[in-house]
């Protein structure tokens, strides 16, 4: 009993990490596009300090999300039903 239940929670807790990655990535998305957008070196590297904390955040969440989803594409869509029903 004990055995199912803690795995259980550790599903939910993994669950809940990849669905608070997904809301950090669709926020900070266009803070990356942004970065994306800047060709030149001097205010890609301004823009780079001004948004740094973000650009972080954006990238720890990308990096859970792309374990989640190896073939290269984070399908959100596919994941937001199953993780509403569940929290």
């Amino acid at each position: 009993m004990k055995k199912t239940l803690d795995g259980q929670t550790a599903r939910m807790k993994a669950s809940k990490q990849l669905y608070d990655s997904s809301a950090v990535f669709r926020s900070l998305k266009p803070v990356y596009d942004g970065l994306q957008k800047i060709k030149f070196e001097k205010p890609r590297a301004e823009y780079k300090a001004d948004h740094e904390a973000e650009l972080k955040q954006f990238y720890a969440a990308r990096r859970k999300l792309t374990e989640e989803f190896p073939y290269g594409k984070v399908d959100i869509k596919i994941a937001l039903p199953v993780w509403q029903r569940i929290f």
